[in-house]
């Protein structure tokens, strides 16, 4: 039996009097692909936003690759290998599609190998994933309002490649797409 690369385990989560997490137990095992499914309101996004730390489950625990997760923020869990997109990208629109990306690859790199990226270097990885999600012809662009989301629907589980993550949690990523919309996000 593979060992779990994620593992939930009795988290629970309340708003005041709402409880909107009881006792959810989940294992994730490494190269597996699993999908949250439910109506508005039962506590898909409240269970993600447990695993990647934008919440902070009250009961229970979460554990990735072997290390217990319970009190860390959400930047620490990045830099141990836990990615996380939202369902509404907010690029910076002042700043090319090239540097957006160059912002958390800088601290992705840094953060877990210790060392800084030479400006060359950081160019070509920046290209590279660019190119991996069919964005290299808009690097000297800046964003648009209203297009990160489909951008971001093209190849999700590589869009997080660029900062080597080692788990990726997408946030409804599909929600409201049809059909050829959604036609290669599971290729990645």
């Amino acid at each position: 039996m593979t060992a779990s690369l994620l593992q939930i385990d009795q988290v629970g989560k309340r708003f005041g009097g709402f409880v909107a997490l009881d006792g959810i137990n989940l294992n994730v095992a490494p190269g597996e692909r699993l999908g949250l499914i439910g109506p508005n309101g039962s506590g898909k996004s409240t269970l993600v936003n447990c695993i990647c730390g934008t919440l902070q489950n009250e009961t229970g625990s979460v554990t990735f690759d072997g290390r217990k997760l319970d009190g860390l923020a959400a930047h620490q869990r990045t830099i141990l290998g836990l990615s996380r997109s939202f369902q509404l990208p907010r690029p910076f629109h002042s700043m090319s599609v090239a540097d957006n990306l160059r912002i958390p690859l800088l601290y992705a790199v840094k953060a877990r190998s210790g060392s800084h990226l030479a400006a060359d270097e950081l160019n070509k990885h920046c290209v590279e994933y660019l190119r991996l999600v069919g964005l290299d012809h808009k690097a000297s662009r800046r964003p648009r309002q209203g297009s990160a989301h489909g951008l971001a629907l093209r190849r999700p589980g590589r869009s997080n490649a660029a900062f080597a993550a080692k788990i990726s949690l997408l946030a409804q990523q599909l929600g409201g797409k049809r059909g050829g919309s959604v036609k290669g996000v599971n290729e990645s």
